[in-house]
């Protein structure tokens, strides 16, 4: 057949490839500050922001230092630009830690996260006696506290980033203790097997932060802090700790044991029987009106409407579900609810109104942040305006927006200042298209809210918790109303009083500040309470109130109590900021002298024959995120032969992602370079169109004499009950000496589609392949059959699956193990070939299994019959992850 690839594209796939590594800008708008300890890698703009977080890490660093036993030399930190979205994490496997720039709602986000992440360093990494010399020979991936629960994990940072101050971090928020005294109220105690496996159900991923951190906050004030340092010593210490995921009763629990006096068990249940004790009398306020759980937020009363975001996640199959958000309306005079809208991404903002239309925004995604470890994407927000006469909605704004209002056609919005602190505020003219600045503060912004008459704004100074504020927009100044060393937010104006919620004393409650009078209410005084909506007619007080399953909306009668603030310190965080001469200028060769392996494994491996293999696996990637390989060389001792495998990844011009690798670990012992370029074109959150992306592949094989092009396009959509995806690719072989009449050349497509309703997934896929050579067999399966094969083939695929039963029951001891759901599912699967037609059909039931702290297998059964009638059964195990 015609050549389709020329082996001189081979050589100039190279220079091409060359020549955009040598003119990549990524070596260069990177920048480097560094003391003994830190190494911290931010693009230019953001050095003020930089500065401060190495001089954060420096004089906090003893904190983490004093209760874990360890320090660290020239750990590698990065300062991402991710938008608006908040995180922080740590990697210790190659030692370094990335802290988003986006500032939280926290009296000093930088300090919080940069302590945090810099404690799971410490913790993850420390090893003593034997284990110490193992992870020196082989990587910090032997660290003993590596094999640990997550709780364990998050237990130790979130204990100490509440050291900094007394208002600041989880443990002085009172968040935490509102869930524990919830779940005594309700008789729903934690088990330890919850808090290790966090199943899909309240407090999702903040199981491991909540429970572990009370538990350890537990220890330390009956046991003492120096027990903790103890027992972290002597886990880092024990070659039993590596058969603690599977076997606790050898590893954690003599740890606990040796440090304690008690297993972990038994100073679980000891915990449960304090916090018994503690939240005796605790009692959740209001009545409950809603029965969502999970997460319920941002009511707004308007009118006689109630109008909230609800988040769902519906379970609908083993390791399986879909999220979505609704936009609920409540009728206040009958408590009839309905859905009024849905959507896929991330309602960040409490509903707002003006004339007859709702505005809304949202978390959307787009590439071009300083960042690398996300391909340089991030998020922003869209505001939507949503005419409720028409139901038409249309976007009107985008940007990073913290926060805004409507009046009059005007949307009245904060920004953050993205190289240093505080905040910048715009009137945005919805009908002329204007923009207008009108104040550079350095006051941050939190939350906006206006009757037209006043503008009440939530905002807070470097180094404190928020308070409440009067906006004056024509004379341009902010106006202190409310200010403790708590975090006052979430406040709304209605009938000339401002009502917002406080965590004064660590109760979540309610108040209300009287515009008139300038008296301020205390108008909830139990369990949890925050986020107020205000129905005038009624004068009934809406509310976003905690139980076990998660959040609710619940209400009470106002009762107008006078209340007034205790005088109380306000321990303002103050971190002096390190002098010039203590802050080294580095460069990028920092950043690639990160590139070291740090994973370094020998290897003994035996093949079917029994022969034996010897060789080491090595692997290495770079702190900021543009490089990352790995090698693997193998040795066959009897046959005096020599395998590799060697791939090097870039993300120099993310979000183009491009790969070399070089292999001739096969059976020919083929020599085998491959190049490829993965593009995402495209991403939203957003309903309709979600992802594009392209995908080319290089591959020289066959002693160097063939060339494969592989190239495709995926493209996704995503609805709130529907998903949508399509991929094509097309495959062409060339030998460069002679026609191969084995040449696996074609077109490859798939689409598939599934709906969702609630516990269940309707699935329809099809896919196939078109051969252009008749000499050439592709393999194709389904179910029920032996692999099935042609030169042209299409699969259909039906599947019904839906969650069957909650389990959520385990073992911790002897044999650590955790069964979350039962899930049954349908199919129908069948093939087209250009020789047959087959089908078969039948069901599956899988359990969600989950064991050693981190892995998840999906064990099952099958039946099936196929279209000559054949009856065929098959146990199912697979591996879907690890759930780090």
């Amino acid at each position: 057949m015609t050549n389709t690839v020329k082996p001189e594209k081979t050589l100039l796939f190279c220079i091409f490839f060359f020549l955009m590594w040598v003119l990549s800008s990524g070596f260069y708008d990177w920048r480097t500050i560094k003391n003994e300890k830190f190494t911290l890698f931010y693009k230019q703009e953001y050095e003020q922001r930089a500065i401060k977080l190495l001089s954060d890490l420096t004089y906090l660093s003893y904190i983490a230092e004093d209760v874990v036993g360890n320090s660290a030399s020239s750990l590698s930190v990065v300062l991402d630009d991710y938008g608006t979205y908040i995180n922080g994490y740590a990697n210790p496997v190659f030692y370094n830690i990335h802290i988003m720039n986006y500032d939280s709602g926290d009296a000093d986000w930088l300090s919080l996260a940069g302590l945090h992440e810099y404690t799971h360093i410490l913790h993850l990494t420390r090893a003593e006696g034997l284990p110490r010399i193992f992870t020196f020979l082989f990587g910090d991936i032997f660290s003993p506290q590596i094999f640990s629960p997550m709780w364990i994990y998050e237990a130790i940072t979130v204990y100490n980033e509440s050291k900094i101050s007394p208002f600041m971090g989880r443990l002085n928020d009172g968040g935490f203790d509102s869930y524990i005294g919830t779940c005594v109220y309700e008789n729903r105690f934690p088990s330890i097997l919850k808090a290790t496996y966090t199943p899909l159900e309240a407090p999702f991923g903040n199981g491991p932060y909540l429970f572990g951190s009370e538990f350890f906050s537990f220890l330390s004030k009956k046991y003492g802090e120096d027990k903790l340092k103890k027992f972290y010593s002597s886990y880092s210490g024990s070659l039993l700790s590596y058969l603690s995921p599977l076997f606790p009763w050898i590893g954690i629990d003599r740890t606990f044991d040796e440090v304690f006096g008690k297993t972990t068990t038994d100073l679980w249940q000891e915990w449960e029987i304090y916090e018994r004790d503690r939240f005796k009398n605790y009692k959740q306020t209001g009545e409950k009106i809603t029965n969502y759980g999970a997460y319920v937020s941002y009511p707004v009363a308007r009118i006689d409407k109630l109008y909230f975001v609800r988040t769902v996640i519906d379970k609908n199959g083993a390791f399986s579900s879909k999220t979505r958000q609704d936009v609920i309306e409540m009728d206040l005079e009958t408590g009839a609810q309905q859905i009024y809208f849905s959507t896929t991404s991330n309602i960040n903002h409490a509903l707002r109104f003006d004339g007859a239309n709702m505005y809304f925004s949202i978390d959307d995604i787009k590439p071009g942040y300083a960042n690398k470890s996300n391909k340089t994407f991030g998020n922003y927000s869209v505001i939507y305006e949503k005419n409720m006469l028409t139901g038409q909605e249309k976007e009107i704004l985008y940007g990073e927006i913290r926060t805004f209002f409507v009046n009059d056609s005007k949307i009245i919005y904060a920004k953050d200042k993205i190289y240093s602190f505080g905040s910048e505020i715009y009137e945005y003219d919805i009908e002329k298209n204007e923009h207008r600045f009108i104040l550079d503060t350095e006051y941050h912004i939190l939350s906006l809210d206006s009757d037209g008459k006043n503008i009440v704004c939530v905002a807070k100074k470097q180094g404190e918790n928020s308070g409440i504020y009067l906006f004056d927009k024509d004379k341009k100044i902010l106006k202190l109303l409310i200010d403790t060393p708590y975090i006052e937010d979430n406040a709304v104006i209605y009938d000339n009083k401002i009502f917002f919620q406080s965590n004064y004393e660590k109760i979540y409650s309610i108040y209300c500040y009287d515009l008139e009078t300038k008296k301020i209410y205390r108008l909830t005084d139990s369990g949890f309470a925050g986020v107020p909506a205000y129905y005038i007619k009624n004068k009934d007080l809406y509310f976003v109130g905690l139980n076990a399953d998660g959040f609710d909306i619940y209400k009470i009668k106002l009762d107008f109590k006078e209340f007034k603030f205790k005088e109380i310190k306000n321990y303002a965080i103050n971190i002096p900021v390190l002098e010039q001469e203590k802050i080294q200028k580095g460069n990028y060769l920092d950043n690639l002298l990160t590139l070291v392996p740090k994973i370094r494994l020998p290897l003994f491996l035996y093949n079917e024959k029994g022969n034996l293999f010897t060789g080491l696996y090595l692997s290495g990637a770079d702190a900021i995120g543009d490089f990352n390989w790995t090698l693997q060389a193998i040795y066959d001792v009897k046959n005096s032969i020599t395998y590799q495998d060697f791939l090097f990844n870039t993300l120099i011009f993310a979000p183009c992602d491009l790969n070399f690798s070089y292999s001739n670990n096969n059976d020919k012992r083929d020599d085998r370079l491959n190049f490829g370029i993965n593009y995402l074109l495209y991403t939203s959150y957003k309903p309709g169109l979600s992802q594009i992306s392209i995908d080319i592949n290089y591959l020289i094989f066959d002693r160097f004499l063939k060339n494969r092009l592989s190239q495709g396009i995926n493209i996704g959509f995503n609805y709130p009950y529907l998903n949508l995806g399509v991929s094509a690719y097309a495959i062409f072989e060339n030998n460069i000496l002679t026609v191969d009449e084995k040449s696996k050349e074609g077109y490859y497509g798939r689409f598939i589609v599934s709906y969702f309703l609630q516990d269940t997934k309707m699935t329809f896929s099809t896919d196939g392949f078109y051969g252009l050579n008749n000499n050439v067999d592709n393999s194709m399966e389904i179910r029920g059959y032996d692999a099935i094969y042609g030169n042209r083939a299409v699969r259909i695929t039906g599947e019904l699956s839906r969650n069957l039963l909650k389990i959520r029951q385990g073992l911790w001891n002897p044999v650590n193990i955790y069964i979350e759901d039962l899930s049954g599912l349908l199919f129908y699967d069948s093939v087209l070939t250009d020789y047959a037609f087959s089908y078969s059909y039948g069901a599956e039931l899988h359990l969600e299994t989950k064991f050693a702290f981190f892995a998840t297998t999906d064990i099952g059964v099958r039946v099936s019959l196929n279209k000559n009638k054949e009856f065929d059964y098959a146990f199912i195990i697979k591996i879907p992850y690890l759930s780090f």
